[in-house]
């Protein structure tokens, strides 16, 4: 039940004073027959629904009550001091012509004391507590798009800037604007919703969340939010902020959701887990816009579609390397198909749309995000380590500085399909190669690149060059060698860059600074940083670009096998769309078994369709028709065999029946390979793959066990097909 700190004119509904007159005269009448009665809680949850426009002071919504907003009337909740949610907020509008507002006035934040993990009373705002829940769901319609949508009629609907010098306007706009030069459309950013938490122009709130409970945020907007005071903004009050829930976080989702109008951070997941971050907007927000405090890991979080416009420092913040997202320590994380625009540079000379920052180091999965009209850089990296770092699908065009700036000394991070159009420079390098850790990589590696004849910058180096960097297949039109004040030479190849010696400078160059070249028709020569140019033999043959980038593989034995396997093309991820995971130790079912197939040998007959009766409502059906008519399986229940079982779990044992039909194994050797196969009814088909070294084992390093019965993993299913086919 609310629990108010209130004058009379805000005390609650009539019906909760009923029950509170009943639950004295109860305690008289016993207390009258001489007994002791303690109520440690109310015997049932409270419903308090509000409607219209209330205004309370602090309020505490306990442990397992309600308090909800009419879903069919606007109602505006003005609040005097914290709300502070144990139990459940339920903002759900019937539609779209209801609003529903929550407004924190009347408090003066210079007031905030800022950190821990209590709530304080004069840091005014939403706090939800224990096991506090958020169940807000708002009108679903695009959050933004690259077209006008019908339903954002009546909506301000902000167009962000595409054209050259252009950092910070913004404008209305009721229709799609025209595509740019480069042929961009731009990001219309729909700034209106129907359910909003805010405090004011003149008094800025926070929503700290401290659950151990999932949170549903769906179409809410966040306005004038994370205050400015203390001279730091690492203050723990922030517009929307998971602080330390730990594994209670695991499965909110956050869609569909803008703040705008910050002093401070705008979405911060601190040491939370599990958090689903997508279609979101942070509009004219200050600080690091997606962030949460260095050195505190978070785990499983996702940016889907996340988008930062018109974003600057905030006070006491570190403006020198300011990031809208700020790519820290943490397990499993991800930005995808996300977007930054109007990044402002103000003092900060290293600011950039994306930033890996020193000393505060993690692997993310990052494919297909976009930096546009920045005032900075679009990529900013500052580490020294050999980790599984892969940008892939990358856009930058029209930011004043660097498309990318890559530093520090020495790193292997990979750039696979990078786009870097009408920047300050395309790239700026300051990091020689280094091979990746456990031979992921062999060098730094920069692969795919379209600059439309753009600037690579080589500046000085700190670090001494373990491997050459290495360009493959691009169109840099110069290169500028900077590096004579540094302590160390460069070493770069580049292989299809259309570069000749002419199009280097080398007028800041070290003479013992080597660049070698390989033309598209194979010839290749040697320049050296005092201008020698010498015709050598072709030194580089083509190979996979490392790339697969998923953030769960770093500890499993086969992680090469499944960076193999995504090279292929044989396997994409396991949670899509992001697919930032591979999820290795997940078991394979006999659906994804015949995806794996039909990937790995390519193959496209799919017949008549009409094989199994228990496939037409499966993701798989037409890989699992596929493998049939390839003769790789023929059923689950023999002898009809007109069931396939394709959400069953695949047993090593089947495994090596499907691998020896697949790939045609005849040779079953001596077999005597394994100790638990003689009555397995697999024995013939797993001693074919011992042979053909598809399968060592399950008990390294003895290696004289099978298994059969245990099920396949994701990660074992890669090392099989990577033996299978090589390469």
């Amino acid at each position: 039940m609310a629990t108010q700190h209130s004058a009379y004119a805000n005390r609650p509904p009539i019906a909760m004073r009923r029950r509170h007159l009943l639950y004295l005269t109860v305690i008289g009448a016993l207390l009258c027959a001489g007994l002791v009665v303690s109520f440690a809680q109310e015997a049932q949850a409270a419903t308090q629904t509000i409607s219209g426009t209330v205004t309370w002071n602090r309020t505490v919504i306990g442990a397992g009550d309600t308090l909800r907003f009419d879903p069919n009337h606007d109602t505006t909740l003005i609040m005097k001091g914290n709300l502070v949610i144990n139990g459940t907020l339920e903002m759900k509008p019937a539609n779209g012509n209801v609003t529903h507002t929550i407004r924190f006035e009347g408090f003066n934040e210079n007031d905030f004391q800022g950190g821990g993990m209590v709530e304080v009373t004069s840091d005014v705002g939403l706090w939800v507590m224990g096991s506090g829940r958020l169940v807000i769901q708002g009108e679903q319609k695009p959050a933004w798009a690259y077209s006008w949508q019908s339903s954002w009629a009546g909506d301000e609907v902000r167009a962000a800037p595409n054209t050259p010098g252009n950092y910070n306007n913004f404008p209305l706009v009721t229709s799609t604007p025209a595509k740019n030069a480069l042929g961009y459309s731009t990001e219309l950013l729909n700034l209106t919703r129907n359910v909003v938490i805010q405090g004011t122009t003149s008094a800025y709130s926070h929503v700290f969340i401290h659950s151990t409970s999932p949170q549903t945020i769906k179409n809410a907007l966040f306005r004038y939010m994370a205050p400015d005071f203390g001279g730091s903004d690492v203050t723990g009050r922030y517009a929307l902020h998971f602080h330390h829930n730990g594994s209670g976080s695991n499965g909110s989702v956050v869609d569909g959701v803008v703040v705008r109008d910050t002093k401070g951070h705008a979405f911060v997941p601190h040491a939370s887990t599990g958090i689903t971050f997508k279609n979101v907007i942070a509009y004219n927000v200050a600080g690091e816009a997606y962030w949460w405090d260095p050195g505190d890991g978070a785990t499983n979080i996702i940016f889907d579609r996340a988008v930062a416009a018109n974003v600057r420092g905030a006070n006491g913040g570190e403006n020198h390397t300011l990031g809208a997202f700020y790519l820290g320590i943490g397990t499993n994380v991800s930005v995808t198909n996300s977007v930054v625009v109007g990044m402002q540079q103000e003092t900060g000379a290293n600011r950039s749309a994306y930033i890996w920052p020193e000393d505060d180091e993690a692997t993310w999965f990052f494919k297909g995000n976009t930096a546009h009209n920045n005032q900075v850089n679009g990529i900013f990296v500052w580490q020294n380590n050999n980790d599984v770092h892969v940008i892939e699908d990358f856009t930058a065009y029209y930011n004043r500085q660097s498309g990318i700036n890559h530093g520090a000394y020495t790193n292997s991070y990979v750039y696979n399909g990078v786009t870097l159009l009408e920047n300050g420079n395309a790239i700026t390098i300051h990091a020689n190669g280094e091979r990746g850790t456990g031979g992921w990589t062999d060098t730094q590696i920069w692969a795919g690149v379209v600059t439309h004849g753009g600037t690579l910058v080589i500046t000085e180096h700190e670090g001494s060059p373990e491997r050459p960097v290495r360009f493959v297949d691009c169109d840099l039109g110069k290169v500028q060698v900077r590096e004579s004040g540094g302590a160390q030479p460069s070493q770069y190849d580049f292989i299809r860059c259309g570069l000749e010696p002419g199009d280097f400078d080398l007028s800041g160059a070290k003479p013992n600074s080597v660049f070698r070249v390989q033309r598209a028709n194979g010839t290749a020569y040697r320049l050296t940083g005092n201008g020698s140019v010498t015709a050598i033999s072709p030194f580089y043959t083509d190979q996979p670009i490392p790339g697969s980038g998923f953030t769960d593989i770093g500890n499993s034995v086969f992680a090469s096998d499944i960076r193999w396997a995504v090279q292929k093309g044989i396997t994409k991820g396991c949670n899509p769309p992001a697919n930032s995971r591979y999820c290795p130790n997940d078991y394979v079912t006999r659906g994804q078994m015949a995806a794996f197939f039909a990937r790995a040998l390519k193959l496209s007959n799919t017949g008549t369709g009409s094989y199994f009766v228990d496939t037409a409502a499966s993701t798989f059906k037409t890989d699992i028709d596929k493998i049939r008519v390839a003769g790789i399986t023929k059923g689950c229940n023999p002898p009809t065999n007109n069931q396939y079982c394709p959400d069953k779990k695949v047993t090593r044992g089947q495994m090596a029946a499907f691998m020896a039909r697949a790939f045609g194994y005849a040779n079953a050797g001596s077999g005597n390979y394994f100790k638990d196969t003689a009555n397995s009814v697999f024995k013939t088909d797993i001693d074919k793959i011992r042979v053909a070294g598809v399968t060592k084992g399950c008990n390294p390093p003895a290696n004289n066990l099978y298994c059969p019965r245990d099920y396949v993993t994701r990660a074992q299913m890669a090392a099989f097909l990577h033996r299978a086919l090589g390469g």
